[in-house]
């Protein structure tokens, strides 16, 4: 009888769902995500959620960086939202591309040569996205 009693015990504890040496354990959470990565170039620019991020922090019409002539300027996408670099205002003379489409982890980068301002939009979001500038020196 008290083997019985032994083995009904343990059966209980069993089913009470408590787990033994090979109980279910809960699962592992997953990995955090990776951090942002920063932009290429000698200056940049990181684009997160809907915004152009400059070194300091600030965001979209507030963001700036200041570079010399023939430096590189780089962007590096960091979100889930499709983004585009494009330029709306350059200096007379000056030569630019756009960057096209860039989803996450993607990057961009331009060689700036002629100094003055340039200012840069995203063609997705033209009404929050807009008035980003670099000042080539």
């Amino acid at each position: 009888m008290k083997k019985l009693a032994t083995a009904f015990a343990a059966l209980m504890f069993m089913a009470c769902g408590e787990s033994g040496p090979t109980g279910n354990a809960p699962p592992a959470p997953p990995p955090p995500p990776p951090p942002p990565a920063a932009p290429p170039g000698d200056v940049g620019f990181s684009i997160i959620d809907n915004a152009f991020v400059d070194s300091q922090g600030r965001q979209n019409a507030q963001s700036s960086e200041t570079m010399t002539a023939n430096q590189m300027v780089g962007w590096i996408h960091n979100g889930a939202n499709l983004h585009t670099v494009t330029f709306t205002s350059v200096p007379s003379g000056a030569v630019t591309d756009d960057s096209g489409n860039l989803t996450n982890r993607q990057t961009f980068e331009q060689t700036l040569i002629t100094p003055g301002t340039y200012v840069f939009r995203c063609d997705v979001h033209p009404a929050t996205m807009i008035g980003a500038t670099i000042i080539v020196n």
